[in-house]
């Protein structure tokens, strides 16, 4: 069953954004707290929401995050997938994660999608399900590290 997670499920999705941040060597400093605070502010204030895909046990099996922002130069609202993840064992019902995130941009007034995925985890497979569903490719980014 996928649905909205509410703020009092957020620590059953703590296995998942974990498994997430593991999957890339881009991702570092996990912080379940940080995690935890913030995604409980996003949900309360209405600019982000986690879709869950929950099993008849109310154990989480994928998720997938996103921000509702106004566009920096235009003001158009935007969906931005923040995250994007499924247990190994239910991978294909992922997609159905994507959907639904889809539905809700477009009930919540959003002109656009933004989905991305990680350059050293499974990029042409994410690659190739984005443009299966009508996603162009926009911009790349590149990350340095200053200290």
């Amino acid at each position: 069953m996928i649905k909205e997670a509410t703020v009092d499920e957020l620590p059953k999705l703590l296995h998942l954004a974990e498994k997430f941040y593991a999957c890339s060597n881009f991702l570092d400093g996990w912080n379940a707290e940080v995690w935890l605070r913030n995604w409980t502010t996003f949900i309360q204030n209405g600019m982000g929401v986690i879709f869950g895909l929950f099993g008849e046990n109310e154990e989480c099996y994928g998720a997938l995050g996103a921000l509702k922002v106004p566009d920096l130069n235009s003001g158009t609202l935007i969906a931005a997938e923040t995250f994007w993840f499924a247990e190994e064992s239910h991978r294909g019902k992922g997609v159905f994660l994507m959907k639904e995130f889809e539905k809700w941009a477009k009930s919540n007034g959003c002109k656009k999608i933004a989905m991305s995925y990680m350059v050293d985890s499974m990029p042409m497979k994410v690659k190739s399900i984005y443009e299966k569903f009508g996603y162009k490719q926009a911009e790349v980014s590149y990350v340095k590290e200053v200290y």
